[in-house]
């Protein structure tokens, strides 16, 4: 499973829960060649604007004590337009080994020591925090996930009556679930998190060649760990080009795209989609 997402914050807090942040933006971004060949994925134009600012603008509005940005691809274009634009205190970590999200994941590891939120940079969503806020002491996290039809195209979300989740399936067959997974997780027992991914790593669990995070949420499970799950309003994914196109109107819509003025200049109305 690959997501890589960018968010859109709905903010109705009460209180700040202090937590770093891990960004995995290593892929090459294969399915939009040929503009990945020469720009990161994170950074191409959405509404206007680089998709990863769409997650960097709202970060500010959180109680973030570090972002940790996992790169690979273009690793320092990434670097350069994070430090030109933001005054985040950040750390950058090269993937070399392209092993899956749960690797991407594990390079953070000891750097953390507080409850942290893993985001994955191609898509946008609305989701409200106060849930964080109203954790209980025994619950390990958070998972956000979107109603869909065509379940059969995601991972999704099994949750039982209580709303932990039970299980992550991978493109099912059978109409199990319509949450889809969307890549969005808080997870305040990060130490058990590790746990799961080491487990991964020292049994070998990795299908399809890599290892997955959904994997090392299912062994927190297994330890009895209580994940909760919940449903955004809306998921749109930019990480392909047919999704791209729904993107930006989406932002559009909702104003979220950045104005350009120009002078002298001419609209041409036949023009469906363009891509900096």
């Amino acid at each position: 499973m690959f997501i890589n997402i960018a968010w859109l914050f709905i903010l109705k807090r009460k209180k700040e829960t202090i937590m770093k942040v891990i960004i995995p933006l290593a892929g090459p971004g294969k399915r939009m060649r040929p503009h990945t060949h020469t720009k990161p994925k994170p950074l191409l134009s959405l509404a206007g604007k680089p998709g990863l600012s769409y997650i960097l603008d709202d970060l500010k509005k959180l109680d973030v004590s570090e972002v940790i940005f996992i790169t690979g691809h273009l690793k320092e274009k990434v670097e350069d337009f994070i430090k030109k634009h933001y005054d985040f205190k950040c750390r950058f970590i090269e993937q070399k080994k392209l092993n899956g999200s749960a690797g991407a994941v594990l390079l953070a590891e000891k750097y953390i020591d507080e409850p942290i939120f893993i985001i994955f940079a191609d898509s946008v969503f609305d989701v409200d925090l106060e849930a964080i806020d109203k954790l209980k002491d025994d619950e390990a996290g958070i998972i956000w996930g979107m109603e869909v039809e065509d379940y059969s195209r995601f991972g999704v979300l099994v949750t039982g009556r209580n709303g932990y989740l039970e299980k992550m399936v991978e493109k099912p067959d059978k109409p199990i679930s319509k949450l889809a997974n969307i890549g969005v997780f808080f997870i305040k027992d990060y130490k058990l998190m590790f746990r799961g991914i080491h487990y991964l790593f020292d049994n070998k669990i990795r299908p399809k060649g890599e290892y997955y995070l959904p994997d090392a949420f299912d062994y927190m499970i297994k330890k009895g760990a209580k994940l909760l799950c919940h449903k955004v309003k809306s998921w749109h994914d930019f990480g392909k080009p047919e999704t791209m196109l729904e993107s930006n109107r989406e932002l559009l819509k909702k104003g979220r795209h950045k104005e350009v003025k120009t002078e002298n200049s001419k609209m041409n109305h036949s023009t469906r989609y363009f891509m900096v």
